[in-house]
C-alpha cells in the first residue's frame, strides 16, 4: 500500500502544470526623480523693494533664488533663470522634488487687494487644477508712470500638496525681498534726476537700471569729458558731444552666446549691425552695453571702465 500511494503521488506531481520561468522577470516602473539643475554661482549685490523691479532680469532671478537665512529645512536647491530674459527662480528640495516657482511682474493698478496675509503682507492666494498661486507686492512704494505703475509683484506657484511649504518659505523670504535697497526717484515720464554718483564697476551689472544710467553718465563726464543731459529709468544715459549731437549708452540683457559676437571692442566680445555696437561686459553675466557705431571710440573707453578685465 505504501508503494502504490507513493507512485500515485509521483504521477500526480508530474502531471501538475509548472510556471514558465524561461522568460524575463516582470518589470516594475518607478518614476525617476526630477533632474536637479546646477546653476553656476557668482557674487551678487542684493536688491529689494522697488529696486527689485528695476534690476536686470538675471539679477532679479538670482535675488529671488538667494537662500533664506537661516536656511529652510526642505527647500535647499536653487535654480535661477540666468538666460538674461526672465526674472524666474525655481526652488526644490535636494532631490528636485517639492518645487516652488517664483517670478516678478509689474502691477497693472495702483491698488492691490488680497484675500490673505503672509508675514504681515497682503497676498492673493488662489487654487486651480492642482496648483496654488500667491501674488503679493514686494514694495510699499511705487513710481507712477504714464501707462502703469512701476510696482513689483511677486508671483509664487506650487503644487497644492505643497501649499503649506510655499507659505512657510514666503514667510521667511518676504521680509528680505521687501527691503528697499536703493532710493529711486523716477518721474512719471520715466526721467531721473541727474546727479553725481560713484562708479562701481564690480557691481554695475546688479544695479537698478536708473542707477546704471547715472553711472554711465558719470563715466561720460569723468572719462569722456562730456556733459550728461538726460538719464532714464530704463538705464539710458544721454550725453552731449561738442557739436551738440547726442551720445547714448544703454545696458540691455542678452541671450547671446560667445559665438554670436564676431569681433571685440576694448578686449570684450562685440557685435555690430547697421547702426549699433553691442559689447558683452562680463563672461558670466548676460548684459551688453549698446552705443552707435559712429561713436565706437567713445564706447571703447566706457567698456574699458566697466568691462571684465
Amino acid at each position: 500500500m505504501y508503494r502504490r500511494l507513493l507512485v500515485v503521488a509521483v504521477l500526480l506531481t508530474g502531471c501538475t502544470t509548472q510556471p514558465n520561468t524561461s522568460g524575463p522577470p516582470p518589470t516594475t516602473t518607478t518614476s525617476a526623480p526630477p533632474a536637479v539643475k546646477e546653476v553656476p554661482q557668482r557674487p551678487l549685490r542684493m536688491a529689494g523693494g522697488l529696486a527689485l523691479s528695476y534690476v536686470q532680469p538675471e539679477t532679479a532671478a538670482r535675488v529671488l533664488c538667494s537662500p533664506s537665512a537661516p536656511p529652510h529645512p526642505v527647500l535647499v536647491h536653487f535654480e535661477p533663470d540666468i538666460g538674461g530674459r526672465k526674472p524666474n527662480c525655481r526652488i526644490t528640495d535636494a532631490r528636485g522634488r517639492h518645487a516652488i516657482d517664483l517670478s516678478l511682474k509689474q502691477a497693472s493698478s495702483t491698488t492691490f487687494t488680497g484675500n490673505d496675509k503672509i508675514a504681515d503682507h497682503d497676498a492673493m492666494v488662489t487654487e486651480k487644477t492642482g496648483k496654488v498661486f500667491v501674488e503679493t507686492p514686494v514694495s510699499d512704494a511705487m513710481n507712477i508712470r504714464e501707462i502703469s505703475p512701476q510696482w513689483p509683484i511677486l508671483l509664487a506657484e506650487a503644487d497644492t500638496a505643497d501649499a503649506t511649504l510655499l507659505r512657510e518659505y514666503l514667510a521667511k523670504v518676504l521680509p528680505e525681498l521687501t527691503k528697499d535697497a536703493d532710493r529711486l526717484a523716477v518721474y512719471p515720464g520715466g526721467g531721473v534726476d541727474l546727479k553725481s554718483v560713484t562708479v562701481t564697476p564690480d557691481v554695475f551689472h546688479d544695479l537698478a537700471k536708473p542707477l546704471q544710467a547715472l553711472q554711465l553718465c558719470q563715466i561720460a563726464k569723468e572719462t569722456l569729458g562730456l556733459k550728461p543731459s538726460r538719464v532714464t529709468e530704463n538705464g539710458v544715459c544721454v550725453a552731449k558731444l561738442p557739436d551738440g549731437s547726442d551720445l547714448t549708452f544703454r545696458p540691455e540683457p542678452t541671450s547671446r552666446t560667445k559665438a554670436d559676437y564676431e569681433r571685440t571692442v576694448g578686449g570684450r566680445p562685440a557685435s555690430a549691425d547697421n547702426r549699433d555696437v553691442r559689447v558683452r561686459l562680463r563672461d558670466d553675466i548676460p548684459l551688453d552695453i549698446i552705443f552707435s557705431q559712429q561713436h565706437e571710440s567713445f564706447g571703447e573707453k566706457v567698456v574699458a571702465v566697466l568691462g571684465q578685465k
